[in-house]
């Protein structure tokens, strides 16, 4: 039994293409490289990577309860779970608390489950899951402490004067071991002449 053959001008042509086919692939990488932000260099904001592959860019605000706040510049002010975060690199000096291991400060990034922080001792490592808690700003006492304060006035004049004024004040103290929370808002107000509104408020609450 005849078996029929390819012309050899078609074979070269076949094989040449195969020869090229094989070249092109052998350039091609097989998994592309996914992008890598840049190295944070000292006093620069911090980067987050999200379990979708997602990097953000801005400061990291603390962790406290596995809840991370990430004041990001594109999309301001985020509250992520903090098993969604797989990675994080800061050259910030930050305050890290674990569970049953102590409290460090230092630069730091997290990888692979593992966090790694740069002290003046040098670097130590331990588990992302025993991570509790981070604040901002190293073991001073004057990073513990924040406040906010706002003011508000309202004036109308007409058939009746009204005048309403009110202000609000917080002041925290957050440490890697406690929380107090101090609270004072007032209140007053008058219409033509009467007073109707004034009030007083305060509380304060000390956490463990």
């Amino acid at each position: 039994m005849n078996r029929s053959r390819l012309p050899a001008s078609i074979a070269r042509t076949v094989a040449s293409a195969a020869t090229l086919l094989a070249l092109f692939i052998g350039f091609v990488p097989v998994h592309a490289e996914t992008w890598q932000p840049p190295e944070p260099a000292a006093k620069e904001r911090d980067w987050l990577k999200t379990d979708t592959g997602e990097w953000l860019w801005g400061d990291l605000k603390s962790l406290r309860d596995k809840s991370l706040q990430f004041d990001s510049d594109k999309f301001g002010m985020q509250e992520i779970d903090f098993d969604e975060v797989t990675e994080f690199r800061s050259a910030r000096v930050l305050t890290y608390r674990f569970e049953k291991e102590g409290v460090f400060t230092g630069t730091a990034t997290i990888r692979d489950g593992v966090v790694a922080i740069k002290t003046a001792a040098g670097v130590r490592e331990f588990p992302k899951s025993k991570l509790i808690m981070i604040l901002e700003g190293a073991q001073r006492e004057i990073d513990f402490w924040s406040m906010k304060a706002s003011l508000g006035f309202v004036g109308r004049s007409g058939n009746t004067d009204q005048i309403d004024l009110n202000t609000a004040v917080r002041v925290r103290r957050v440490s890697p071991k406690s929380r107090w929370d101090n609270k004072y808002s007032a209140n007053y107000g008058k219409v033509s002449g009467t007073q109707l509104t004034n009030n007083q408020n305060f509380s304060s609450i000390w956490d463990m």
